[in-house]
């Protein structure tokens, strides 16, 4: 099988990238399942969050997700940044 990642190639969006709308039906009763990009720092964040919280990354995200409320308003997290304090993974 020939390794994409190798030839340079790239799958999905090139990180840093704007935000395009997901193509998912919620009612289909599928599991969402988006690629993810994360920086070495976050991505190392990350794991210790989840393995000092005895879960698997995608459990952790789903339970992080689930916990913040949204603002109805904006369907935005409440108390979510202004968008010139936020950055996107490089």
């Amino acid at each position: 099988m020939k390794d994409h990642q190798a030839s340079g190639a790239r799958r999905g969006m090139r990180r840093g990238t704007k935000y395009t709308v997901p193509k998912y039906d919620p009612a289909s009763g599928d599991s969402y399942r988006p690629g993810t990009s994360f920086d070495p720092q976050t991505a190392a964040k990350l794991i210790r969050m989840s393995a000092a919280v005895n879960m698997s990354i995608s459990g952790f995200l789903n339970a992080l997700v689930e916990a913040v409320e949204e603002d109805p308003a904006t369907n935005t997290p409440a108390g979510w940044p202004q968008a010139t304090q936020l950055r996107e993974a490089g």
